[in-house]
């Protein structure tokens, strides 16, 4: 598949940049709901299929507690990396793993 080697390529050009170990080679980039389906469970459906268990990582807006909130209920846990979004300044993302 194209996405496949997509991926296995940026791993490999990027893989030194990286401070994960390779449990954690699945990132999520994002989930976006509109807020009217907030609480329906729509998120949640929309993580379980595209990441559902084991090691991974992302970034979260470090000022968006409800969007940490809901991945720390999916096991994720800040570790203390952030970084500030290129494309907007204002925001500072957090890692999170697990």
């Amino acid at each position: 598949m194209i996405a496949d080697v997509h991926v296995a390529t940026w791993r490999e050009a990027y893989a030194h940049l990286l401070s994960l170990t390779s449990s954690r080679r699945n990132q999520l980039y994002a989930i976006y709901v509109f807020a009217a389906h907030y609480g329906t469970g729509v998120g949640q459906a929309l993580f379980d299929q595209t990441l559902g268990g084991g090691a991974a990582m992302l970034w979260v807006a470090k000022e968006n507690p409800r969007a940490t909130a809901f991945y720390r209920r999916n096991g994720f846990r800040l570790d203390g990396v952030e970084q500030i979004d290129p494309y907007t300044p204002i925001i500072t993302d957090a890692r999170m793993v697990r």
